[in-house]
């Protein structure tokens, strides 16, 4: 696997220059509508000053707190944010602020004891030494994040914070849900901070193993210089200012104590890898180790589909490990990107995770609507899985097919994913006269019925980082055709019956037609053994052991 050749990287140089010139004009617009938010500015500004031991802001509802009211010790300030001034028999002179006010905000700062009977805002951050006293049974998550009741500490357990993405329907959150239902298992607090803003994301979220605590992240409050700042590193995906880069952390380290007030975590991990402002942010978190994934060849990735990747390559300067998913995607990444990494990081392997009861368990389920007649024909059955992106490149498959038929062989192909190629690949298929033995079936919540009940997978991929469905292919014994990547040959290099061509229409042609002459076939793959060894190999890298399961 290599980079793109001269022309095509030249082009890609334009492209990042346009966008950057694009995004530069995006910024000093909203630069210039900026518009201070009161509330927001006093947070911050007091924020930077001393806490008042002895300030005690009673804010919320007010009727839960009359109780407490009545037992305050007269040595110390009161001042009050209730939305029902009635409900506490105070005295005159004790200060009232307007709930949501200006003021209400610099006490949420200053306070040296926060009594409520409501959550506290999203945006509010619970400082070091900070009090935060609720009623009987109210102190947990829903109320201002649960990390931020916990004072910090020795932890009774080993603590990780991750982030996983934007939990599309794509690879990374299927290894993704595998790995945290396997370390859920284990006696660790899992804490996954995430912004969820489709259905898709929420979909896949409710997946979750219910031991996981989610703290979903709000908008982050900020200053125009932050926002300037911000917006610098967003047009530039650089950060070799250092001004800029200490600027970068000093936001994002206040940004990770709002979201999980003091503690120390075990380990930082951006199992994404895809976004700069995360990796930022993950990287500001306090934690003994910081890991950042790699699940693909992310050079090409900058170069041909995300721009912005480059502003995570800046960031790799604050992490002290970085994870590819096979050995030979790590070299590949190492050898494009080694530039990027900071003195004494280290650069690993740490393979992605399987589920194998629940591959075998969904693949006995029914198929998906519509699809019962089209596997029910004898013509022997290719089925692919997958984004429909140019990185895919599953025309090959289609054009591989068109010579097949055309040399008078039946066969048919299965595509299963959405993606923005799927009208190029309808209007392929129908050129070739292939609108019946192509079917283009769309997303499909659960492919492992489809898989099951095929005769061949197929992957035409240009670059992969470790693909699972691969590893799900081998899971359920189904023989597979892949292009000959280093993605692919990590999981079937040294396998008996999967067959790896050359990444082409001629070469997925032939691996094709060697299938259908008998010479592909199922192999002999035992995905218990494989889960145990890479969850094995996660916990003592990340952890230096592997703690005991509940």
């Amino acid at each position: 696997m290599t980079a793109l050749p001269a022309f095509p990287r030249a082009l890609s140089a334009l492209r990042r220059l346009w966008l950057r010139g694009r995004r530069g004009l995006a910024g000093r617009v909203r630069l210039w509508l900026w518009r201070p938010d009161p509330q927001s500015d006093a947070y911050l500004a007091a924020l930077e000053t001393p806490l008042e031991p002895d300030l005690v802001l009673w804010q919320g509802e007010g009727a839960g707190l009359a109780a407490d009211w009545a037992a305050r010790s007269d040595r110390q300030r009161h001042v009050l944010a209730i939305d029902s001034p009635g409900s506490l028999p105070a005295p005159p002179e004790t200060p009232r602020l307007r709930p949501g006010s200006p003021d209400h905000a610099r006490a949420l700062a200053q306070a040296g004891a926060i009594r409520t009977d409501r959550p506290l805002p999203l945006w509010a951050l619970r400082r070091q030494g900070q009090r935060l006293i609720c009623p009987p049974g109210a102190d947990g998550p829903a109320w201002a994040h649960s990390l931020r009741q916990q004072e910090p500490g020795p932890a009774p357990r080993p603590q990780i914070a991750l982030f996983g993405g934007g939990w599309k329907n794509n690879g990374i959150t299927a290894s993704l849900l595998n790995l945290l239902g396997a370390l859920a298992d284990h006696d660790l607090d899992l804490h996954l901070v995430t912004e969820a803003r489709s259905e898709e994301a929420r979909a896949n979220l409710g997946k979750l193993d219910p031991r996981i605590r989610v703290i979903h992240r709000d908008q982050m409050p900020m200053r125009r210089a932050e926002y300037a700042a911000l917006s610098r590193f967003q047009r530039d995906n650089d950060l070799s200012d250092p001004a800029l880069a200490t600027q970068i952390q000093a936001l994002f380290r206040r940004e990770s104590r709002r979201l999980f007030g003091a503690r120390v975590f075990d380990a930082a991990l951006d199992f994404s890898g895809y976004s700069r402002e995360w990796s930022a942010l993950i990287a500001a978190t306090p934690a003994r180790r910081h890991v950042i994934w790699q699940h693909n060849h992310l050079q090409a990735e900058a170069e041909r589909r995300f721009d912005s990747l480059n502003g995570v390559f800046a960031t790799y300067r604050w992490f002290d490990t970085l994870a590819s998913v096979s050995d030979e995607t790590r070299a590949v990444n190492q050898t494009h990107l080694a530039r990027h990494y900071p003195p004494g990081a280290r650069a690993i392997t740490l393979r992605n995770v399987i589920d194998p009861a629940a591959i075998r368990q969904n693949a006995a389920a029914a198929l998906p609507a519509g699809l019962e007649a089209i596997l029910a024909g004898s013509e022997p059955l290719f089925v692919m899985v997958g984004r429909l992106s140019p990185e895919k490149a599953q025309a090959r498959a289609v054009q591989a097919l068109t010579r097949l038929t055309g040399a008078g062989q039946a066969a048919r192909l299965v595509i299963l994913g959405s993606g923005p190629l799927e009208a190029a690949l309808r209007a392929e298929a129908a050129k070739a006269g292939l609108e019946g033995r192509v079917i283009l079936a769309g997303h499909v919540e659960n492919p492992f019925p489809v898989i099951a009940r095929a005769d061949c997978l197929v992957l035409s991929s240009d670059y992969e980082g470790q693909p699972m469905v691969l590893l799900e292919a081998l899971t359920l014994g189904v023989p597979v055709i892949a292009t000959d990547i280093p993605g692919a040959r990590s999981v079937l290099g040294g396998l008996t019956g999967p067959v790896l061509v050359p990444p082409s229409v001629e070469g997925v042609a032939a691996g094709m037609q060697r299938f259908l002459a008998g010479g592909v076939s199922a192999a002999g793959f035992d995905a218990a053994a494989y889960r145990t060894a890479v969850l094995a190999e996660f916990l003592t890298e990340i952890l230096g052991r592997i703690p005991a399961r509940r």
